[in-house]
C-alpha cells in the first residue's frame, strides 16, 4: 500500500486524537503509572476505532497490533535482540504494507533504545525486510495532560 500525504496526515490526526481520548478516558492509567504496555493497548484501541471511519482503511488488510513480535513466521529481530513494539499498523503476514511502529514511554524518558529502533525499522535500505513507512516515539506526562512526538522517516528522525 502506498502511503500518500492524505492518508499520513489521516494517521498522524488518528494518534493525536486517540492521544485526546486517553487524557479524557484513562487518564488515571498515566497518574497512577500503570505499565505503558496498558497505555499502549487504549492507544490502539482508540485508534483502531478511528481508523475504521475511513473506507479505505476498513477495504485494506491493515491491523492495529500491540506488541507484535512476528516478523511473518520468525522473531522480529533488531540488531540481533528479539523485538516487541508497542503498537504498528501493518498487514499481517506481510512485510510490504508496515505503515507506523510506535514505541510508548512516560514522562520523555528518552530511549535512546527505542530511538535507534525506530531507526532501524524505518530505514529504506534492501536489508532492511522491516521497511515501516513511519516510525514514532510519543512519549506521556505521569502528571499533566501532555505528549511529546517524535517521527522517523527512511531512518531518521524528523
Amino acid at each position: 500500500m502506498k502511503l500518500s500525504k492524505e492518508k499520513t496526515k489521516i494517521i498522524k490526526n488518528v494518534i493525536k486524537n486517540s492521544v485526546k481520548l486517553i487524557f479524557e478516558n484513562d487518564f488515571i492509567l498515566l497518574k497512577n503509572n500503570i505499565h505503558e504496555q496498558n497505555i499502549s493497548h487504549r492507544l490502539a484501541y482508540y485508534m483502531e476505532n478511528l481508523l475504521n471511519n475511513y473506507s479505505w482503511f476498513r477495504q485494506s488488510k491493515l491491523s492495529v497490533d500491540v506488541e507484535y513480535n512476528r516478523d511473518i513466521t520468525n522473531v522480529k529481530m533488531i540488531d540481533n535482540d528479539n523485538c516487541r513494539p508497542d503498537v504498528i499498523i501493518h498487514e499481517r503476514n506481510t512485510n510490504e504494507n508496515n505503515i507506523i511502529v510506535i514505541e510508548i514511554k512516560k514522562d520523555n524518558e528518552n530511549d535512546s533504545k527505542d530511538f535507534n529502533k525506530l531507526k532501524s525499522f524505518t530505514k529504506i535500505t534492501p536489508e532492511n525486510q522491516y521497511k515501516y513507512k513511519m516510525g514514532l516515539y510519543l512519549s506521556f506526562s505521569t502528571k499533566d495532560k501532555k505528549e511529546t512526538y517524535t517521527y522517523f522517516e527512511d531512518g531518521e528522525q524528523k
